[in-house]
């Protein structure tokens, strides 16, 4: 509903923000979304709407269970992305 108004504010605040969660996921493959929380110092909320959104775009993939399981690079995309 407010999508449009809110994107022009929102994306270049978030998009900075995205970048770090995938860096960090490269950098350690598997890690979880605590680690990512304290790394990019974003609540969990905004970070688990970003790892969605990186999801969907198919960037990284998240393995195992909710509470263990961890966040993985897409091997096409780091090859892409070099």
């Amino acid at each position: 509903v407010n999508e449009p108004v809110n994107e022009p504010v929102n994306e270049p605040v978030n998009e900075p923000v995205k970048m770090a969660v995938v860096q960090a996921i490269r950098k350690t493959p598997g890690i979880g979304r605590p680690a990512l929380m304290r790394i990019v110092g974003k609540s969990r909320a905004t970070l688990t709407r970003i790892l969605s959104e990186l999801v969907a775009q198919r960037l990284v993939e998240h393995r195992g269970s909710d509470k263990t399981g961890g966040y993985f690079p897409i091997a096409s995309a780091h090859k892409e992305a070099k």
